[in-house]
């Protein structure tokens, strides 16, 4: 994992301390995300919401919801996904580890407790496993957000509080939830889908997540603007490197940072990550510019992804 250090180089005076240099960073900051909102218009929900509208796929889907209703969709694609995996021939996970002499998994000491906060999103990704947008209304309430603190005081083996959504951002409940945790000596990570640094009434959010020290796992599936906008929608690669020049400007990314920021690939069908996706050269011609570490995440729409198990993956996978 790559260290990252603020931007005015100097460190945190206690692990729940205050940024000093953060009035500084933050002037910076203002430099770079004032002019994106005039370059890149208002919201990015009205795209989204436009490309929704637009496409077949979303449309049949939404009919489908309409006359079947919620509980009898997700039966039937449960039994989708059972007779996808029956016709590739692959066997119940029991006896698959009894094949291989595998013992079964036992339960560890919990470490990490990801929470999702809901479902709305200003984005509406192909890839996205539970298909958040900005027409979904599930998002949790203060009262979960505050029951969700009491049982991380209540649990020190539990360090790392994974907040994700939807755009965890966009709920309320989030900066309840970091900053209480923050309170608590947890890390916090926030999955990151970056645009919405650039959505209005988020100018805080940067700043916010410099002050609590916040580790940002960012989606950014490619460095090709023509891929991203394929898998995530009309402007959102340009948004993304916007937003990532705000991260960088109150330290993210930089050299010796304590603030962690780590990039996602999320491959746009039925393949695996490629080795090296994000080089520096990749994303930058600059080699004093930051450089944030890099992940891959292998998600999709099982339910729409046809491909999504062809038997050369299943044979990958079971080796």
């Amino acid at each position: 994992m790559v260290a990252l250090l603020l931007a005015a180089g100097r460190p945190f005076s206690s692990p729940l301390g205050a940024v000093r240099p953060l009035a500084a960073a933050s002037r910076r900051l203002s430099m770079v995300v004032e002019p994106a909102a005039s370059r890149e218009g208002a919201s990015l929900i009205p795209t989204t919401l436009r490309e929704m509208d637009a496409d077949p796929e979303f449309q049949a889907t939404a009919k489908q919801l309409r006359e079947v209703g919620q509980k009898r969709l997700t039966l039937e694609e449960r039994k989708n996904r059972r007779r996808a995996l029956d016709a590739l021939g692959v066997p119940d996970f029991e006896p698959f580890l009894a094949q291989r002499s595998l013992p079964a998994p036992r339960r560890d000491v919990v470490t990490t407790l990801q929470v999702n906060v809901g479902l709305y999103c200003n984005q509406a990704c192909t890839h996205c496993h539970v298909e958040s947008s900005p027409k979904r209304t599930e998002t949790m309430d203060d009262a979960t957000a505050q029951r969700v603190l009491e049982l991380l005081a209540a649990s020190p083996s539990v360090q790392t509080i994974d907040i994700t959504g939807g755009a965890p951002e966009m709920n309320a409940a989030f900066r309840t939830l970091v900053a209480g945790a923050r309170a608590l000596g947890k890390e916090v990570i926030d999955r990151c889908n970056l645009t919405v640094l650039c959505e209005p009434d988020m100018e805080w959010l940067p700043a916010f997540l410099a002050e609590q020290r916040v580790r940002v796992v960012a989606s950014l599936p490619c460095y090709s603007e023509k891929n991203v906008n394929a898998q995530r929608g009309n402007k959102v690669f340009s948004r993304s490197i916007l937003a990532l020049q705000a991260l960088n400007a109150l330290g993210y990314g930089a050299p010796g940072s304590e603030l962690k920021l780590d990039l996602v690939y999320n491959p746009g069908g039925a393949f695996l990550p490629p080795p090296g996706l994000y080089t520096r050269s990749s994303l930058s011609s600059d080699p004093g510019s930051p450089y944030p570490s890099a992940l891959s995440a292998c998600s999709a729409r099982i339910e729409r992804e046809k491909t999504l198990l062809p038997r050369c993956a299943f044979t990958f996978f079971s080796e």
